[in-house]
């Protein structure tokens, strides 16, 4: 996610005699980018600021017809907790941009006034800069097919990361090559992530990048318009930019270095940090990472930096030296969320080295866990695990634990299952049931999908 420049004013007023206290929160939008409809919050970790989520989050309003907004919520012992908080602007077509820095801590003795993101340029200059994003994937399918459809994501308007309803879907031009362009207007901060999508069987599918990183470039204003080329390269594998093409694409440190200190702890940090990985520079990831993650308190979503390095360990130093990483870094947890999160990665590195009844023993007692990540992940490896076996007890035994999961998979997931059953159906070789589930399969999902069932 990419953020728009915005600066922040917070002032505090204090009420006596109370252990609430009256918190203002201030903000200057002036070079921020805003639609008709669209809003900016404050959303944090006590329920006040809607606890990370959408319910009771704080809604600031426009003072007259300037540029500032604001409002004011009363907190309770803010002296003895650390409170954290984020800006999020809320897009009229649903989406949200939230702030891609670190957490805020909430300072009751601070009159600072950061900028949104820690922004302090204006952005581009030119009233419009016209990018033309084209895509070489001639050497690129799913199944063996061509894709039926690309589009284009991206973090800053008119760019949405919105898939299901702010794609930009682009043109084939000519066998293999896809075109789009895109006007961004003035203040458009000059960094804009991105990320491409592929339609296969009517169905449009985020393209894989590892540590589900975007890719990144920067707007060039001193013309009103540029080409950024883009080329799937199978030895990668993945998509790269093209020999020549302008905006420093994918270009982690360049973007970094550019955008100077606001950019510390961003987003941008851990998509070097992977990328250093990708390349095998494992000291230099970690060291990036660690900068990224002390500017980020309080988070403990599921860590694609760790899945990848300990998948990196395992393939440089071995199975052993990767679980001895594992295990460091789960004893050093605090959060059980994350210490089961570990487990899970230690039983699927056995997996992937072949070693399924160790994988199936690690595995089993996390697939009633809390946590929705942890306990799918683990469920899916269960079960493939058993079905990878050569004796037809274990398939068996996979085939039932996975039709027990499907029987308690939410409507929306009943698709997804039955596509998995009936792999399964076909590695345990059971006709009549796979029979049944490719008949459920005709009356499902879109016309192209029930014609292929």
């Amino acid at each position: 996610m990419n953020r728009f420049a915005l600066s922040l004013l917070l002032t505090l007023a204090f009420t006596i005699g109370t252990s609430a206290q009256q918190v203002r929160f201030t903000v200057n939008m002036e070079h921020v980018y805003l639609a008709p409809g669209d809003r900016v919050v404050v959303r944090g970790d006590v329920p006040q600021l809607g606890n990370w989520g959408a319910d009771d989050q704080l809604v600031l309003r426009q003072r007259g017809k300037s540029d500032t907004y604001a409002a004011q919520v009363r907190l309770s012992n803010v002296e003895q907790r650390t409170v954290l908080y984020k800006f999020v602007i809320l897009r009229a077509d649903g989406t949200e941009q939230w702030e891609e820095i670190g957490n805020r801590v909430l300072d009751t003795s601070s009159e600072a006034i950061p900028w949104f993101e820690n922004r302090s340029t204006p952005g581009t200059t030119q009233p419009i800069v016209n990018v033309i994003f084209r895509l070489d994937l001639t050497n690129f399918g799913m199944d063996g097919y061509p894709v039926e459809g690309v589009a284009l994501m991206g973090g800053q308007a008119p760019l949405s990361f919105d898939l299901e309803n702010g794609r930009r879907e682009m043109t084939q031009v000519q066998q293999g090559i896809w075109e789009t362009s895109v006007g961004f207007p003035k203040g458009t901060p000059h960094d804009v992530a991105f990320k491409l999508a592929w339609q296969h069987e009517g169905e449009w599918i985020w393209e894989w990048r590892a540590g589900h990183t975007n890719h990144v470039f920067l707007i060039d204003d001193a013309g009103t318009e540029q080409t950024v080329s883009l080329v799937h390269d199978v030895e990668k594998p993945g998509i790269v930019p093209a020999t020549g093409t302008s905006g420093h694409v994918d270009d982690y440190s360049h973007v970094l270095s550019t955008l100077g200190a606001r950019a510390q702890g961003s987003r941008y940090q851990y998509e070097l940090a992977m990328a250093q990985l990708e390349a095998g520079n494992r000291a230099g990831a970690e060291a990036t990472y660690a900068a990224y993650a002390a500017a980020h308190p309080g988070e403990v979503e599921i860590d694609d930096f760790h899945y990848r390095l300990a998948h990196h360990i395992n393939r440089t130093q071995g199975e052993a030296a990767a679980n001895a990483f594992i295990a460091r870094q789960r004893a050093d947890e605090t959060s059980p969320r994350r210490r089961a999160y570990f487990r899970y990665l230690e039983g699927e590195l056995a997996y992937n080295n072949g070693n399924h009844a160790k994988a199936r023993r690690l595995l089993a007692p996390l697939t009633g866990q809390a946590d929705e990540l942890v306990r799918e992940y683990s469920r899916m490896v269960l079960v493939e695990a058993y079905l990878r076996e050569a004796d037809p007890d274990s398939i068996r035994r996979g085939v039932d634990l996975l039709e027990g999961y499907a029987a308690q998979a939410p409507q929306a997931d009943a698709r997804k299952m039955a596509v998995r059953l009936e792999r399964a159906y076909r590695r345990a070789d059971m006709p009549q049931k796979r029979e049944e589930v490719l008949l459920q399969l005709t009356g499902m999902g879109n016309g192209r999908q029930q014609g292929r069932a």
